[in-house]
């Protein structure tokens, strides 16, 4: 959990403080895999058309240097 970004004491508080929920311990100990997510397309109304248009979303994260922001871009939707 973000080890990088966190000292071991904030990302211990972080942990102590959710385990109270009775899912924690579900969401904690498992991977989420690539089908377990939804991926639904964004759609987006065409300003030139007036059609709907579907997008998936890209995330691009810098990992060398690292950086604190994400890159969103829209990619059509096959």
């Amino acid at each position: 959990m973000a080890p990088a970004i966190h000292s071991p004491e904030k990302i211990a508080a972080i942990v102590d403080w959710y385990s109270a929920a009775p899912k924690w311990d579900r969401f904690w100990s498992n991977e989420v895999g690539p089908g377990d997510s939804e991926r639904r397309p964004v759609r987006v109304l065409s300003p030139d058309t007036g059609d709907w248009v579907n997008y998936r979303i890209q995330v691009f994260k810098s990992e060398w240097p690292q950086r604190t922001w994400w890159i969103y871009s829209p990619a059509p939707a096959t």
